[in-house]
């Protein structure tokens, strides 16, 4: 089935290229960049030099020509990624009018109430809810705008389905040390990043605000929610602070763990890019950290740490890293397109 992708030529979309290449539901469709790169091809416009590691353009995209939003139209896909930026979001509107299913990961419309936001081990039952409810509102219901959250509740929300399952979550804390990945291609000046911390409460990024109104969409029953965000001189892999105040008592930090590592709620479903466990748990002291912990099962598992329990003020707290390139970004989308 062949894909188009939104946001091609950036960071995110090129990797989710290089990923069709060989995925066995899916093939790569058109690749769509700006207005200046149709007709390039992908190798003349990749942008090798992500950041501060090298990343060659792979050989099977090198000669894939950059595609305009027409030719995306007459091509007849019936599925697109977006990872577009949420000011081009009425392209993504125009698709799904002309009757294409988007799976985006773009913050455009992303809190509309019709666009389901899933993350498929956490409500991914809510996806086929708005197909259906569609269907008894509208003449063409069956395709949808679906929406991937922000890349640090991508994974933490599959953290906190575990925990929520069984201790039933009432309150959180995230603190964020996000890598600059997650900015995709952009570039910050490096006396923000350079052996430093840069807050992102206020910056135009809006980040922390966006995972707030996420985790309490995705989560109904959490009553108090608070985000503070950081941009830290990390490639790709951010890492998460969180801390959960729960209804039922947590008893000891190896429950809390055989809580995470037994959780695999769409294990049987058969979906290709979903990771065997969901959530890996490193024991040691130290961990996790995103060098070491951000490519588990190829940067789709999250991975957990330095957990401890009832510190006097909350009943458990613990240390996440996401792959934000893969689990955060197009990973996220292409597990909500295998699901659909």
């Amino acid at each position: 089935i062949p894909v188009g992708i939104l946001g091609g030529t950036g960071l995110v979309g090129r990797a989710l290229a290089a990923r069709l290449l060989s995925h066995p539901i899916f093939s790569l469709g058109p690749v769509l960049g700006s207005s200046a790169t149709v007709g390039k091809s992908l190798a003349d416009d990749h942008y090798g030099a992500a950041l501060w590691e090298a990343v060659p353009c792979p050989p099977g995209l090198r000669e894939i020509t950059v595609s305009s939003t027409e030719e995306l139209m007459r091509s007849g896909v019936k599925y697109v990624v977006s990872a577009i930026a949420p000011s081009l979001g009425h392209i993504e509107d125009a698709l799904q009018a002309a009757g294409i299913a988007v799976f985006s990961i773009s913050p455009h419309a992303r809190q509309v109430p019709r666009n389901p936001l899933i993350i498929p081990e956490a409500n991914g039952d809510e996806l086929l809810h708005a197909i259906a409810t569609a269907a008894a509102e509208d003449s063409d219901p069956t395709i949808p705008l679906v929406k991937s959250p922000n890349c640090v509740t991508c994974g933490t929300s599959v953290v906190l389905k575990a925990l929520d399952a069984t201790y039933g979550v009432v309150g959180v804390s995230v603190t964020t040390f996000q890598a600059l990945s997650g900015r995709g291609d952009a570039k910050y000046d490096p006396g923000l990043v350079v052996g430093n911390v840069y807050p992102l409460a206020g910056t135009v990024e809006k980040t922390d605000e966006y995972q707030r109104k996420e985790l309490l969409r995705i989560f109904p029953n959490i009553v108090r929610c608070a985000v503070s965000a950081h941009r830290v001189p990390v490639q790709t892999g951010h890492f998460v602070d969180v801390k959960c105040q729960t209804r039922k008592p947590v008893r000891s930090v190896e429950e809390v763990k055989a809580v995470l590592r037994a959780f695999a709620p769409l294990r049987g479903l058969g979906l290709p890019s979903m990771p065997n466990a969901p959530i890996v748990v490193v024991d040691e002291v130290g961990r996790p950290r995103p060098k070491q912990d951000g490519n588990y099962e190829g940067g789709m598992s999250v991975c957990v740490g330095n957990v401890h329990t009832n510190d006097g003020f909350f009943d458990v707290t613990l240390s996440i890293v996401i792959n934000n390139v893969v689990r955060g970004a197009w990973g996220a989308a292409l597990i909500n397109m295998e699901l659909y």
